[in-house]
């Protein structure tokens, strides 16, 4: 029973993330010179990193929405969406701990400035990838030893109980 309620909740929190990454996605995508302008009020890389940074991490971002969409037993989507979650409060955290006040861009133009209720954001993912991970591992680990072909010789029929 266990094993299938994680299974929807896994599934929930990927199609919340696609959905998450697919919109922020297209949304910079569709404007990588402002999404190029957001990155350069962060103050964090060079100038003439900002525009092929822009345009990769709009294509990330549709790629593993994708994934996330069609496929919910790899764990790479998840694991790359944390990294990314996670740089991203990083970034924002920089942005408070120096004072700055500058436009978030999650989402394209919106205007919200960094604060802490933006950095919940990512933070929030975050912990959303660190829970599928762990119930997607819960999960494994039931697999292993539920599937006969892990088990060891001569263990088999003392688990099926035939001896």
């Amino acid at each position: 029973m266990l094993s299938a309620f994680s299974s929807h909740i896994i599934s929930l929190i990927r199609l919340f993330l696609a959905v998450v990454l697919l919109v922020s996605g297209l949304l910079h995508a569709i404007q990588p010179y402002y999404f190029t302008f957001t990155l350069s009020s962060y103050q964090i890389l060079p100038p003439g990193l900002l525009f092929p940074l822009a345009v990769t991490i709009a294509s990330i971002q549709v790629a593993l929405a994708l994934t996330l969409f069609i496929d919910h037993e790899r764990m790479f989507p998840i694991v790359f969406s944390l990294g990314l979650f996670v740089t991203y409060a990083f970034a924002q955290a920089s942005v408070i701990y120096r004072g700055m006040n500058i436009d978030c861009g999650c989402f394209g133009f919106s205007g919200t400035k960094i604060d802490y209720w933006t950095l919940s954001v990512p933070v929030g993912l975050s912990l959303l990838c660190i829970v599928d991970l762990y119930l997607s591992a819960f999960q494994r680990k039931g697999r292993e030893y539920i599937n006969p072909e892990n088990v060891p010789l001569g263990l088999s029929s003392e688990l099926d109980g035939s001896h």
